[in-house]
């Protein structure tokens, strides 16, 4: 009988406790919608709570305009005297790429490196010297065209370029330096790094401009890690050939942070058109 007597005690304590609970919960909630009421019918607080709300929505919406005004800011309308300059340049640079990927194609099908199929070697310089050719054709027709919407339409291709040309560069340092097999996977995942880049600069324009060019410069220099972890090793001439051209391409980011100077273009075009052909040299000198 005691242990039914404890039973029914404990039963009886839990129920208290529980309906002591629901009652502060139920009282809580009426004095928290009681001062809601109130709150509300007063009408000093009402103002000051839409003055705050309409006051926090125009903050989001002048910020909202702050960025879309950066977004669509122009850039410096360049000179004619700019643009002919450019595009000559450019167009100079397309004409060379052309007579290197004969070049290459030539020396790479005598004297490809041991191990790796002929028609595998000169596919990866072939890739060199048609990347090269697309960037400075897309440049020439960009700086060609006047400022109307294929103009922007170039610019982006303009801009896409760059990419496979730095993608295009890695190619032949891949296959000369690795294993076959892990050249394909290496090129696949800077092809495929490239191609993302590609995308989000397609997509998002201008907005991406600084992005851009960090992405340039740091994609680009990585090539570095190609002597740090590749089985074969670069000779001399070869290295100091592609650092220096990468040296070059370097001092073209310096040239377009300073963009909105007159001529500062120009000088961009040209370091890039010298990294170009030291880079071409460093591939050349590479093969035999």
């Amino acid at each position: 009988m005691a242990d039914i007597s404890r039973r029914i005690t404990r039963k009886s304590l839990k129920a208290k406790k529980k309906a002591a609970i629901q009652t502060i919960k139920k009282q809580a909630k009426e004095k928290i919608q009681e001062v809601k009421q109130q709150y509300a019918q007063n009408p000093e607080r009402r103002r000051l709570r839409e003055e705050e709300a309409a006051l926090k929505k125009e903050r989001r919406l002048q910020k909202a305009n702050a960025q879309l005004a950066y977004n669509e800011r122009k850039s410096r309308t360049y000179t004619l005297g700019e643009e002919i300059f450019s595009s000559i340049t450019h167009g100079i640079g397309a004409g060379l790429s052309a007579a290197a990927i004969v070049l290459l194609a030539i020396k790479a099908y005598f004297y490809h490196p041991a191990g790796i199929p002929v028609s595998t070697f000169m596919a990866s310089v072939l890739v060199f010297g048609a990347s090269l050719f697309i960037m400075y054709l897309m440049s020439t027709l960009y700086h060609a065209l006047r400022p109307v919407v294929a103009k922007k339409v170039f610019s982006i291709f303009n801009h896409d370029a760059i990419y496979i040309l730095i993608a295009g560069t890695y190619t032949p340092f891949i296959f000369a330096l690795f294993p076959l097999k892990a050249a394909f996977s290496l090129a696949s995942i800077v092809w495929a790094i490239c191609g993302l880049l590609i995308v989000l600069y397609s997509v998002f324009g201008s907005r991406l401009r600084a992005f851009s060019v960090f992405t340039y410069i740091v994609f680009g220099w990585l090539i570095l890690s190609v002597f740090v972890y590749a089985p074969i090793t670069l000779n001399a001439v070869s290295r100091y050939l592609l650092l220096a051209g990468g040296l070059s391409y370097s001092v073209c980011g310096i040239c377009y942070i300073f963009r909105r100077r007159k001529w500062s273009l120009s000088f961009f075009h040209l370091f890039a058109l010298f990294g170009s052909i030291l880079h071409f040299f460093s591939v050349y000198f590479m093969i035999g």
